[in-house]
């Protein structure tokens, strides 16, 4: 192999398709490039399999994708080029710990000798274990970029994730990227033909199944209900600077000048309100009195303390002046709400918050309600536990403001969609800066707020208590994945045992 055909398939192939998957993932605009966006990385793969080229593609795909973590470190000096160092160094380490989780499974073929086809059809269940792997291995659990998200805009292709999850869209986007490279591969051959019909075919039969399930709509329905969420818009600048009274006054305002006289259920953001909430007559009264004007059960996040601990909770109001902390969030952000290091000398954060232990749902007069707050709607497991156990409907309480202006709000966001259609539950999302909205069981998006703005969204929206395959099971689609691992290294082993016996003979 020449030196210029080496760069381009070891070097410039795995780049192209690093970066036009983060690029797709940049917007709902630009969602469409996912369908071949992993053609020339998955053709260089099947050219010849090495370690480079994999850490090559997963680095470049996590480093764009994730390069509005500049936001996060801007506030820590206004040196521009200090600011670079650290936003270089902050994302390319962690674009390197999600490198090597996501590509722990591909390396088995390392250890085997496939034809191009077998890869094709071995490659992309490799992939989603390594993006299963992601979303596990605590602390440093962060699975943000799967495949299948970016694939959240086109509802009719993603509804097959409420029978085997995000996970298997990833699949199902793999697969017609890698028959679209097979197809390039054998594009002197006849053979090319039947590897685009079966990309072609892939995409055909899923959309069906989509449209099928489409049109099944009615039949998931159960009580209508109606939603009021307020987006108050405080950038990171202001969040916890402001006073607790202008804070809630903001929020007042923007409910009082909605149309509507009534709902059952008002939501406020992630940590919208002070902890001072519960001590301070006046701001709980205010509370009280959109309660019973509205006659509905309003929930809003705030610091909760108990026993010395604090902890990110979603807190609940009722009619009757009830206020109670009933969900405490689980799944907490390395770094940004714990230390993970049990040391008295490295703190990362201001204060340091507990994990709740359990998923509490929330019992209103129309359903049971499930709640996650901003970090955990990344995991399937956490929303899926919570519908298992009853909810009718996922509450999710967030607040991105410190993440940026568009690219990360809109990326988040698309994990509420896939936690809709996995679970075949309504999600309602009310954040501090946006995406807000209200999300139907099939992932249509049926209300949105702007982006960093304030916005007021007055909705109906639908319990369910149908369980979906997905909400049962979880992800079973990574079992095959195993499988072919445990076969791999099975067979590896008595290779080695075979040649130590006849060495010895």
């Amino acid at each position: 192999m020449s030196a210029y055909k080496n760069i381009i398939l070891n070097i410039f192939f795995p780049i192209l398709s690093g970066i036009t998957v983060s690029f797709s993932y940049y917007s709902d605009k630009c969602a469409f490039l996912i369908f071949f966006a992993l053609t020339p990385y998955i053709y260089s793969v099947i050219s010849e399999f090495n370690i480079c080229k994999i850490f090559v593609y997963s680095f470049s795909l996590n480093f764009f994708s994730l390069i509005w973590l500049s936001n996060v470190v801007s506030e820590a000096t206004d040196n521009v080029i200090l600011q670079l160092l650290m936003t270089f160094f902050l994302v390319s380490a962690i674009s390197l710990i999600l490198s090597l989780q996501l590509n722990i499974p591909l390396l088995v073929f390392r250890y085997i000798t496939v034809s191009p086809v077998k890869t094709v059809l071995l490659f992309p269940f490799m992939y989603i274990l390594g993006e299963w792997i992601q979303g596990v291995l605590t602390p440093v659990a962060f699975p943000w970029i799967r495949l299948g998200n970016i694939a959240s805009p086109f509802t009719a292709f993603i509804q097959s994730a409420s029978v085997f999850g995000t996970l298997f869209i990833s699949l199902l986007l793999l697969y017609i990227n890698a028959f679209i490279a097979l197809s390039f591969y054998y594009i002197k051959t006849l053979k090319k033909y039947i590897f685009t019909i079966t990309a072609t075919l892939i995409l055909t039969v899923n959309l069906l199944f989509g449209y099928i399930s489409l049109n099944n709509t009615e039949e998931n329905r159960g009580e209508e209900s109606s939603v009021i969420i307020v987006q108050g818009y405080f950038p990171k600048e202001t969040k916890f600077t402001s006073e607790p009274e202008e804070i809630l006054d903001k929020y007042i305002n923007l409910i009082y000048s909605s149309e509507t006289d009534k709902a059952d259920l008002i939501l406020f953001p992630e940590t919208s309100m002070h902890s001072d909430i519960y001590t301070i007559y006046t701001l709980k009264n205010k509370l009280y009195n959109i309660c019973c004007d509205y006659k509905a059960l309003l929930l809003f996040g705030s610091q909760y303390n108990l026993n010395e601990k604090y902890y990110n909770a979603c807190m609940a109001l009722f009619p009757d002046n009830r206020i109670e902390a009933v969900y405490l969030k689980r799944q907490l952000v390395p770094f940004g709400e714990y230390s993970p290091f049990n040391s008295d000398s490295l703190h990362f954060t201001a204060t340091d918050f507990s994990a709740g232990e359990e998923c509490s749902l929330i019992k209103s007069d129309k359903g049971m309600l499930g709640c996650a707050i901003c970090f955990e709607s990344v995991f399937s497991g956490s929303v899926s536990e919570c519908v298992k156990k009853g909810a009718e409907v996922v509450i999710i309480l967030t607040n991105d403001s410190w993440l940026g202006e568009k690219i990360p709000l809109y990326q988040h966001h698309s994990h509420s969609v896939m936690r809709a259609v996995e679970n075949n539950r309504y999600v309602l999302t009310s954040t501090n800066t946006g995406i807000s909205s209200v999300i139907n069981n099939k992932g249509k998006i049926i209300s949105q707020s702007s982006l960093n703005t304030e916005y007021l969204i007055s909705e109906r929206f639908y319990m369910n208590k149908n369980i979906s395959f997905y909400t049962k099971y979880g992800d079973v689609v990574i079992f095959p994945s195993c499988m072919i691992i445990i076969y791999v290294c099975l067979k590896f082993v008595l290779r080695q045992i075979y040649r130590l016996i006849f060495k010895k003979t």
